[in-house]
């Protein structure tokens, strides 16, 4: 059987220790000594194929001299985190997909940028159904349910305690679309509006005769994730039926630059982004 590959969670917070270890310039192998558990032990939760005890955590944070209580903490409770399930894992197999949930469900702060259909934090359940049956596994009726309870678990994200910040960047030609009937699409309008009166949301449109985004670089949609205390910023970008990407720090700066560039020069303000959903949401009646 195939060995099953760590979470990206799982490895940097092993990238964490090892960082650590080698600040001290210690070897595994005197590390794996002092601990009693052997070589084996620190590489595997090096790694982040084996999930490092709170005893050895403890262990290793004074042998690694961390005597800040801030630090310690942190670690202490990365430790948890990397560890923890969570409701996605019992409807996505991907595990790259998984890791990037675990991501969004801890982000401080999201901006999403969508070129081609209503971002899936922002999608009704009835919208998301009309887009999940026309998709590749639309003929799975259980397939087509966990996929819409996924979707629908994700948006409680906006709505929790300690929500994120969460700034969305909807192109104008999404507004136009038409494939859901017309009670779907005036229920979709309405909580987009809703959605914008959320004190932690905020939308803007980005006018359907800008090509701002292209000259800014940007040929598809993408998501960045703003993460707490050491965890760096990830960037989730849409690559059509392949799936998509995640890329992290340092790797992100083009869609960072291009996001602050759209958001404060070419989109519409708050007040006349919700002017022209509501005047176009009047053209479905």
């Amino acid at each position: 059987m195939a060995q099953r590959k760590p979470s990206w969670r799982a490895r940097k917070f092993g990238d964490q220790l090892r960082d650590l270890r080698k600040d001290c310039d210690m070897t595994t192998t005197e590390v794996g000594e002092i601990l009693g558990r052997g070589q084996a032990y620190v590489v595997r939760f090096e790694n982040g194929r084996y999930p490092v005890g709170d005893k050895e955590l403890v262990q290793l944070m004074d042998l690694y001299h961390i005597s800040d209580m801030g630090h310690r903490e942190r670690l202490l409770r990365d430790s948890v985190e990397v560890a923890k399930r969570g409701w996605w894992e019992g409807y996505v197999t991907d595990s790259g997909f998984a890791d990037f949930l675990w991501a969004e469900n801890r982000a401080s702060a999201i901006k999403v940028f969508q070129l081609d259909t209503v971002p899936g934090l922002l999608q009704t359940r009835a919208f998301a159904e009309s887009l999940i049956k026309v998709g590749p596994h639309g003929d799975d009726e259980l397939q087509v349910r966990r996929d819409l309870e996924q979707r629908q678990m994700r948006s409680r994200l906006l709505k929790r305690v300690n929500a994120p910040e969460v700034r969305f960047l909807l192109h104008e030609a999404i507004l136009w679309q038409r494939g859901a009937s017309t009670a779907v699409l005036t229920e979709q309008f309405q909580h987009l509006l809703d959605a914008a009166e959320l004190p932690n949301v905020e939308l803007r449109v980005l006018p359907l005769e800008s090509r701002d985004h292209i000259d800014a670089g940007v040929a598809t949609g993408f998501r960045i994730l703003e993460m707490p205390d050491e965890w760096p910023t990830l960037v989730q970008i849409e690559a059509g039926p392949a799936g998509s990407i995640v890329l992290e720090e340092p790797d992100i700066d083009s869609f960072q630059t291009a996001f602050a560039r759209l958001w404060n020069e070419s989109v519409l303000s708050a007040g006349d982004s919700v002017a022209k959903i509501k005047t176009i949401a009047k053209e479905l009646k």
